[in-house]
């Protein structure tokens, strides 16, 4: 039998220590030596080389896993959730890598220990804690774009007391592709981070912790407004301050019984101004959690935990101007190795929510190894994403481009209200009510295996597929009178996503390591898909109309059917370099409809496969002090029209100096 011990950190994948290889999930974790070799500063820059990861560009930088949106994917730092997204995305852009011990990134639903948005994965940052009585890094990079990265930070353990402290600031002047355009493609700005976390330990099984971040961009630009005459520039200037704040304590009793209480608030503000006026957004959330793990007999470990969050906002495009919604869930995971060789980790979260039905998410895993080279693993599970407050309260109408956009909450009285006025010429569809708009949820399961040739070879191979159903999606509801439409939000499709990801790792010598992970990726809107077969889907074809085949339909749009990266590092240990050679390769993915049928299935609709190449050189000087030096995009790929994001090669170089 395999007997627990209790954990004395937490992770991500099942909420308790385990070691990576055990854990019954799929589950990587990229640690802070690798995080430096590659020279990056961002998460986003970070993720983007992950095998099986994109960074799709949509309302800023979002992250999609298993070919589902950044809207299913958890972000966390230190297990707290960070708020204040876009359209559904969350900036990774926003994120600095600067101060982290490791990015721990698990793949598969999460709601069964974290709730909403882990439906299809969570990214939770690390940040340091150390064990020595005292250490300080000073970091200077400068890039192409006049792109500068400065950060200072300092830990330190003495007693009872360790902490943290870190300050960075990311600037650049940004970039224009578009030169005939007004505005830049990117704008400069100015970012500020600044965090600090403290832990007391009055006695052996007492822990008292507490931490704290702000953050804030400022960024100008102009954009163009358009007249019949022409268009001119009007300024713009963007501001977004973001805090957060977390304090909690941990009481062992023995070695069977330990209890964690901890407590979280946050706010994001964002506002833009313009000659024309000002938009503001501003979000505020708290939560409130207590957790308990339990030894049980010698094999079985019980983690049970329940809190409350409430959650604000208030904006300018929000019905009333300000909408809250309050949630509470309970949650329990049970832990068993019934022999050395099995381990079975089974897990449940019940959320109940003011605004949407009340939602079960359960989860089992299974971790198989039949011997010290080889691990098994499977698991099936639901998960779930809440409405957001803009498809429940959203109240925007744009006259310039000619539509109204209503959150379902109060879609009826706003439609009722119109047609008794006479501004409506016609309803075309039922927008879902304040009640019945559901969370979407989704079936998934993840099967795959480990194997370990020799201790110098590591093969990890998984097949996922994830089902979504209640797809919440933007439905034309009715036609005003002036002409423009009024469109609202409904649980509609059901989606389809499953693939097979591949990882080799080789270390052919002494400080040489290579690796290589692919992905192929199957999507697909099961509705459509019944549509186009059933021979109800048209395209418009030299001039005639014909029913478009089930081979030309493409899938979800933004998504690649073939994904690789590679990481080649080679580190001399005499001399004290390191290089790293990094390489993603996507294949051509669906950008947008071009013939009106809006569906993908037409070679037009595609971006082209592309390669990006990424080099970086580090050389310690003395113990204290190294130099970094690398490029970016190494070949220039650029595609301004259909990839604005990509600014093309950039340069950089960085001085670190340490003091342990």
């Amino acid at each position: 039998m395999l007997s627990f011990e209790m954990p004395a950190v937490v992770v991500t994948a099942t909420r308790g220590a385990r070691q990576l290889r055990d854990v019954p999930v799929p589950t990587e974790v990229v640690l802070e030596d690798e995080i430096r070799a590659r020279g990056v500063v961002r998460l986003t820059d970070l993720l983007t080389e992950q095998a099986g990861l994109a960074v799709v560009h949509e309302f800023g930088a979002g992250l999609q896993m298993q070919g589902l949106n950044s809207d299913y994917v958890l972000i966390l730092i230190d297990g707290e959730p960070v708020i204040g997204r876009s359209g559904g995305t969350l900036d990774l852009e926003r994120l600095t890598i600067r101060g982290l011990d490791r990015v721990e990134i698990v793949r598969g639903p999460s709601s069964s220990l974290y709730g909403s948005d882990a439906l299809a994965g969570v990214v939770n940052l690390i940040t340091k804690s150390s064990s020595r009585p005292f250490a300080a890094n000073a970091n200077l990079r400068y890039e192409t774009n006049a792109t500068a990265d400065l950060s200072l930070s300092s830990d330190f353990s003495s007693g009872m007391l360790s902490g943290n402290v870190l300050f960075n600031r990311y600037s650049s002047s940004g970039y224009d592709l578009f030169e005939d355009r007004i505005g830049k493609t990117v704008p400069g700005f100015v970012d500020y981070t600044i965090s600090s976390g403290l832990r007391l330990a009055p006695t052996e099984l007492t822990g008292l912790r507490a931490s704290g971040r702000y953050v804030r961009l400022d960024q100008t630009d102009e954009i163009g407004l358009s007249f019949n005459t022409g268009s001119a520039p009007i300024a713009s200037i963007g501001e977004r301050e973001e805090w957060g704040f977390s304090a909690g304590i941990d009481q062992r009793i023995g070695h069977r019984l330990r209890f964690d209480l901890s407590s979280y608030v946050s706010r994001f503000t964002s506002t833009t101004s313009l000659e024309l006026g000002d938009s503001r957004f501003d979000q505020r959330y708290g939560e409130l959690e207590i957790k308990t793990d339990a030894v049980v007999g010698v094999t079985h470990l019980v983690t049970v935990g329940a809190g409350v969050s409430r959650e604000a906002v208030e904006a300018d495009r929000v019905i009333e101007g300000s909408q809250t919604a309050s949630a509470g869930f309970v949650y329990a995971q049970h832990q068993w190795n019934p022999m050395r060789v099995l381990d079975l980790v089974s897990s449940a979260r019940l959320d109940g929510h003011s605004d949407y039905q009340s939602r079960v998410s359960p989860k089992l895993s299974v971790l198989y190894k039949p011997s010290s080279r080889v691990r098994l693993r499977g698991s099936i599970g639901s998960g779930f994403r809440a409405p957001s407050f803009q498809q429940r309260y959203l109240d925007f109408r744009n006259p310039i481009g000619g539509y109204q956009v209503i959150g379902a909450a109060g879609a009826d009285a706003l439609l009722e209200s119109l047609l008794e006025a006479g501004e409506i010429t016609r309803l075309i569809g039922k927008a879902a009510s304040g009640e019945a708009l559901k969370a979407e949820h989704s079936w998934s399961f993840n099967v795959g295996a480990d194997w370990y040739p020799s201790s110098r070879v590591e093969i990890r191979a998984n097949v996922f597929h994830n089902q979504i159903y209640d797809l919440i999606e933007t439905q034309l509801v009715a036609e005003r009178t002036d002409g423009q439409q009024v469109f609202s939000y409904a649980n509609l499709d059901r989606i389809r996503t499953r693939g097979v990801e591949l990882n080799v790792g080789i270390e052919p010598a002494d400080g040489l390591s290579l690796q290589v992970g692919y992905q192929f990726l199957d999507t697909a809107d099961l509705d459509v898909l019944e549509a186009v077969a059933n021979g109800s889907v048209f395209k418009r074809e030299n001039g005639r109309d014909r029913r478009v085949r089930k081979d030309e339909y493409g899938g979800l749009f933004q998504r690649s059917r073939h994904s690789v990266t590679g990481h080649l590092r080679y580190r001399v240990q005499p001399i004290g370099l390191t290089a790293s050679v990094r390489g993603v390769y996507r294949s051509r993915y669906g950008l947008f409809d071009r013939n009106g049928n809006l569906i993908l299935d037409d070679d037009s609709e595609y971006v082209p496969g592309f390669v990006l190449w990424n080099v970086t050189f580090t050389k310690s000087v003395t113990p204290r002090a190294s130099v970094q030096a690398g490029v970016r995009n190494l070949f220039n790929h650029t595609d301004r029209d259909l990839i604005p994001s990509l600014p093309g090669r950039l340069i950089f170089g960085g001085l670190e100096i340490s003091i342990n």
